[in-house]
């Protein structure tokens, strides 16, 4: 399928197959099998604007010797219902932090929408952990290791791609538990990094067992989620939410739902 577009650009393309080893060693494997200076990963289910490559390369040059991020927006839908606004009120509130400039320094990385430098990696065989499978596992490593080093990372507002995933609460639901799996794993592999950043201990903290020292407002918190962490109950109570967000569509209302469930 690839050879049949017979693109008429300066650059080649190049398919490569592995077998289904985690999202890390298939970043990796494609950084290995490029050869220019600049190496953009965009994941599967990213759309970029046609300016996308070369604002990346502007990007760097305004900022060298650093990671380059843009921001992954949800596509949402035009009959949009109260969990897809719900997503875009959560993204909107994170944009709104990028000041003025468009320029931000941070601490995270969007493994989706990313572009680094090849001569600040020339002595490794990539950016990832080849041995992390889960999605978000290898993005708290990769912040790790960006910190060790000393390299910034910038998100850039212009650098915007839409994210063609679902919208509705149960696929919300559903990323939400892939991200808590890939802490889990890092914590696992390497829980020396759960100690060291903020965002996984802060996840622990809130998530983690009761501890002596947690609050009471914590240890309640901790024990309703351990009671309905099953799968059933989380199956029920998210199409339970579901069914009331649309017999009840009052942001106000649903809102608080929406962020108990996806919590849980």
């Amino acid at each position: 399928v690839v050879d049949s577009f017979n693109p008429k650009t300066p650059f080649s393309l190049k398919y490569i197959y592995q077998d289904n080893s985690g999202p890390a060693k298939a970043r990796n494997n494609g950084y290995r099998c490029s050869s220019n200076e600049i190496v953009l990963f965009i994941d599967d289910d990213i759309l970029v604007p046609p300016t996308l490559l070369r604002k990346h390369i502007l990007s760097h040059q305004n900022f060298p010797k650093s990671v380059i991020v843009g921001p992954c927006v949800c596509f949402i839908p035009k009959e949009a219902n109260l969990a897809s606004l719900y997503v875009k009120s959560l993204e909107e509130a994170d944009l709104a932090a990028i000041p003025a400039s468009g320029v931000m320094r941070i601490t995270t990385v969007i493994s989706g929408n990313l572009s680094i430098e090849r001569s600040q990696f020339l002595s490794t065989n990539g950016l990832y952990n080849d041995s992390l499978r889960s999605p978000t596992a290898e993005e708290f490593d990769v912040i790790a290791r960006l910190i060790d080093e000393r390299i910034p990372t910038y998100l850039i507002r212009d650098l915007e791609a839409i994210h063609l995933q679902p919208t509705d609460l149960a696929d919300t639901c559903i990323r939400e538990y892939k991200h808590a799996i890939g802490i889990g794993e890092l914590f696992v592999k390497d829980p020396m990094i759960a100690n060291r950043l903020e965002g996984m201990r802060n996840f622990f903290e809130v998530n983690g067992n009761i501890e002596r020292r947690d609050s009471i407002v914590i240890k309640v918190k901790k024990s309703v989620k351990r009671l309905l962490s099953p799968k059933l109950f989380r199956a029920v109570i998210c199409q339970a939410v579901s069914v009331f967000s649309y017999l009840v569509p009052v942001s106000v209302i649903v809102y608080p739902l929406f962020r108990f469930v996806i919590g849980i």
